[in-house]
């Protein structure tokens, strides 16, 4: 090859390698795209295949990543399936060596290490499982119980935090496992960091679903401590989020003070009538019912909330003793959300309370209608019979609850006992 003939073969190359590189990078990109997918629904071994495909150019970090993240999800799948433990070592070793090849693929995201330290987590909890417990270490300090694995899972979580200090989901798992390993002292901690950082409570469903109201009030506190120098919200929505948080505590005096600063802040329509929607529900909760019914009117010109004021006004209605206007704004809810049967139930009640039986009746049976395998649905229907006289409509009813709950239904049961009562009972009369 003489040199004059070397740009050709540079040029030759290069289109060579970059025509690879397209062709690779589309393949990967397909099997990424129905890999991904397959894992949103749920779909883990089928998702498999695609992802360890598609771990090729700019596709590669993600696919790494998501692979890791579907093996960490069968492992947790397998702990239902008996004599499963060699298939979950598997998954579980082969996604922390998905995790590791991610963080090398893109060493500045944290999701690679957060993921890392969730399999630690896990080797901790199976290493727990199998151990006999040391009664001994019960009194010792809660750090004492936490075995290298778990050290090393919340090493990992911090460094995550550490890499990507923006991605509150990170503290918040923080505070989950601080409170799965009885680390108390941590869990605040880190609840009071996540609370600097995004300090709208309601965002973070974990937390939300933890019945911990030390921790909420750990939250509360730190939150509304940075309440102006939080930049990514709104001061009115910052003060909205503690009103709902303190209203969720039981702190009505304090969440209704909050609520009427968050009114005084500029706001969109939507915003103020979800806030004068729990304005109203912190007055309601303290009895003062009028109060309550003017921000409920204010809530219901927007049409987000009217059903959910009709149900409260119906609410406060029947603790007045006023049955028919509940009825009114029962019906109204029955018919906004026809197939609902809370509403339908609901509503039921109220007219038998009225005498109107036949209303009554047929909002019971529009309810079995539409939620057949409900328990409570059933109940009402045998209670308004038996209410009513008519053991024979009792009678067919369990026959029809039978079919849809099956005979050895524990409620079933209970209202055979109840007719059978009530059939004694009359006879006895007679």
């Amino acid at each position: 090859m003489n040199m004059r003939s070397l740009p050709f073969w540079i040029g030759f190359a290069l289109t060579v390698l970059f025509g690879v590189r397209a062709v690779t990078g589309m393949v990967g990109g397909v099997a990424f795209a129905r890999g991904s997918a397959a894992a949103a629904l749920g779909y883990y071994d089928a998702a498999l295949p695609y992802l360890e495909r598609a771990a090729v150019g700019i596709n590669r970090y993600e696919a790494l990543w998501l692979e890791a993240e579907v093996r960490t999800g069968l492992y947790d799948m397998l702990l239902q399936v008996p004599d499963s433990g060699e298939e979950r070592s598997m998954h579980l070793s082969r996604a922390l060596d998905g995790y590791r090849a991610a963080a090398d693929s893109c060493p500045v995201s944290g999701w690679s290490w957060q993921g890392i330290s969730e399999v630690y987590f896990r080797l901790e909890e199976s290493r727990r499982a199998g151990e006999t417990p040391d009664l001994s270490l019960l009194t010792r300090p809660a750090w004492e119980r936490v075995g290298p694995e778990g050290r090393t899972g919340f090493g990992f979580l911090r460094w995550a935090i550490k890499k990507e200090p923006g991605i509150y989901t990170f503290r918040e798992r923080l505070v989950i496992r601080s409170v799965e390993f009885g680390l108390e002292e941590e869990a605040t901690a880190a609840v009071e960091e996540a609370a600097i950082h995004q300090p709208d409570f309601w965002r973070y469903d974990d937390l939300v679903a933890l019945d911990d109201p030390a921790l909420r009030l750990a939250f509360a506190r730190s939150s509304e401590a940075v309440l102006d120098e939080a930049p990514l919200i709104s001061r009115e929505r910052h003060l909205f989020s503690l009103g709902k948080l303190y209203h969720r505590l039981g702190d009505l005096p304090r969440a209704e003070s909050l609520f009427r600063s968050a009114r005084s802040e500029p706001a969109k329509a939507l915003h103020q009538a979800e806030t004068a929607f729990h304005l109203a529900l912190v007055l309601k909760g303290q009895e003062r019912y009028d109060e309550a019914l003017v921000y409920m009117d204010e809530a219901a010109l927007n049409e987000a909330f009217k059903l959910a004021v009709y149900t409260n006004r119906a609410e406060i209605a029947r603790k007045r003793g006023d049955l028919v206007l509940a009825f009114d704004y029962l019906n109204r809810c029955r018919q906004m959300a026809p197939q609902s049967t809370r509403y339908a139930l609901a509503f039921a009640r109220v007219a038998v309370q009225l005498e109107r039986f036949d209303t009554a009746e047929q909002s019971l049976k529009w309810a079995a209608l539409l939620d057949p395998k409900n328990s409570a649905v059933w109940s009402d229907l045998v209670d308004f019979y038996l209410e009513t006289g008519d053991l024979t409509a009792v009678r067919s009813t369990l026959l029809e609850a039978g079919e849809e709950l099956g005979p050895e239904h524990p409620e079933l049961l209970r209202l055979a006992g109840k007719l059978a009562a009530r059939a004694t009972s009359w006879e006895t009369a007679r």
